[in-house]
C-alpha cells in the first residue's frame, strides 16, 4: 500500500472555468482534435471533443524517481479507444495505469477503471489550473499554476479494487512529499487523432537530472522511416536548450543488447546516450540501465544512473551524476 503526504492545494478559480464532462463510452464518428495551442489556453486541458473514439487518444502522465534508491512511481490517466493505443481496454475509454517499484525489488502494476457504465470524466479548467477525476476509479489528480515556474500537482490515489491507495505531490519550488524526499518528477501530457501503432514505429524518450542540468530528450521514427526528434535541456534553471530541428538530438542504445533499431524481441539494453547539439558543443546525458519498470514486447520502462558530460572546444571536464527515467517502443 502507498502512504503519502497530500500537501492541500486552493480551489479552482471559478469565474473562467470550463468543466467537460466525458461518458465513459467512446463516441461514434469523427473528433475534434486540437493541436494549436492558443495563448491564454491550458496545455493539461482535454485535447478531444466532445469525447474519444475508435482512434483517438489523449492521456496525462505523471512519474517520481528517488535519487538516492530504487524506488519510483508512474501514474498515466487514459482515454482513448480500444484500438488507439496499447495501453489496455478497460469496458470503456477511461483507466489509468499505476506502476511502481519498492525498496525490496518488488512491483506495482495495476490499472484502476470504473465498473460503473454511469460513470464519467470530469475535467474542470481554467488558464492556470485544472482538476481531473475518472469516475469510479478511485483516481484523480489536481493542478495549479500550470503555466508558470510555480506549477504544482497532487495526484490521489484511492483504489480498494487494485489496492493502492496515497497522494503523489510535485512541488516545483520544493522537495516532494513521496515514499522518498530525495525525487525528481516530471509530468507531460500528450494525444493523438490516429492509432498509435498506425504511426509509431519506435521511439526513445525520457528525462534526467544530474547536477545543474534537467533535461528531456525524444527521438522516434515513424512507420514511413522519417526520424522526429526534440529536446529541453535546464542548466541552472535557465533555459539552454530547446529544439524540435533535425539532428538536434540523438538518443541510441549502447552496450549489451544495443541493437537499432530496436526489435520487439530484443532484451533490455545496457544503457542509452541522448546527445544535444548546442551549437558550440555538446551535451551527452548517458544512462546506464539499473531497473526494468515494464518488459514488455513493445514496451520498455527503465530507470537508472546517469552521467552527463560536455563535449567540443572548450568543455568542461567536469562529470554530473544523477538519475534517470526512459522508456523505448518497439512495434512490430
Amino acid at each position: 500500500m502507498l502512504s503519502l503526504q497530500l500537501i492541500a492545494l486552493g480551489l479552482l478559480p471559478t469565474a473562467l472555468a470550463e468543466t467537460v464532462i466525458y461518458p465513459n463510452v467512446i463516441v461514434e464518428g469523427p473528433v475534434d482534435v486540437e493541436y494549436t495551442f492558443q495563448e491564454g489556453s491550458n496545455i493539461d486541458s482535454p485535447k478531444l471533443l466532445p469525447n474519444a473514439n475508435e482512434t483517438t487518444y489523449d492521456w496525462w502522465y505523471f512519474d517520481a524517481k528517488s535519487a538516492s534508491t530504487n524506488q519510483s512511481i508512474n501514474v498515466v490517466f487514459f482515454n482513448g479507444g480500444p484500438g488507439a493505443f496499447i495501453n489496455s481496454w478497460n469496458n470503456g475509454p477511461q483507466s489509468v495505469d499505476i506502476n511502481g517499484v519498492f525498496a525490496d525489488g518488488s512491483l506495482i502494476e495495476e490499472t484502476a477503471a470504473s465498473a460503473d457504465p454511469n460513470a464519467n470524466g470530469v475535467i474542470t479548467f481554467d488558464e492556470t489550473s485544472i482538476s481531473l477525476e475518472w469516475e469510479g476509479s478511485g483516481c484523480s489528480f489536481t493542478g495549479t499554476d500550470v503555466n508558470t515556474p510555480n506549477a504544482k500537482y497532487v495526484v490521489s490515489i484511492d483504489s480498494p479494487a487494485t489496492g493502492v491507495f496515497g497522494t503523489i505531490t510535485f512541488d516545483s519550488l520544493g522537495p516532494p512529499t513521496l515514499l522518498f524526499d530525495d525525487g525528481v518528477g516530471y509530468h507531460d501530457k500528450n494525444w493523438g487523432d490516429r492509432r498509435f501503432v498506425e504511426v509509431v514505429q519506435w521511439w526513445y524518450w525520457g528525462h534526467g537530472r544530474a547536477g545543474p542540468y534537467s533535461a528531456v530528450w525524444f527521438d522516434a521514427f515513424d512507420r514511413e522511416g522519417n526520424e522526429h526528434v526534440s529536446g529541453y535541456v535546464l542548466k541552472d534553471g535557465e533555459v539552454v536548450f530547446s529544439s524540435c530541428d533535425a539532428g538536434s538530438v540523438v538518443v541510441r542504445p549502447w552496450g549489451a543488447n544495443s541493437l537499432f533499431p530496436p526489435q520487439p524481441t530484443f532484451d533490455v539494453m545496457e544503457g542509452i546516450a541522448a546527445v544535444f547539439d548546442l551549437g558550440d558543443k555538446e551535451l551527452v546525458f548517458n544512462v546506464t540501465t539499473d531497473q526494468t519498470q515494464i518488459n514488455g514486447a513493445a514496451y520498455l520502462r527503465l530507470d537508472g544512473p546517469l552521467k552527463v558530460t560536455e563535449q567540443g572546444p572548450g568543455s568542461s571536464d567536469e562529470v554530473f551524476h544523477g538519475i534517470s527515467l526512459y522508456e523505448n517502443f518497439r512495434l512490430p
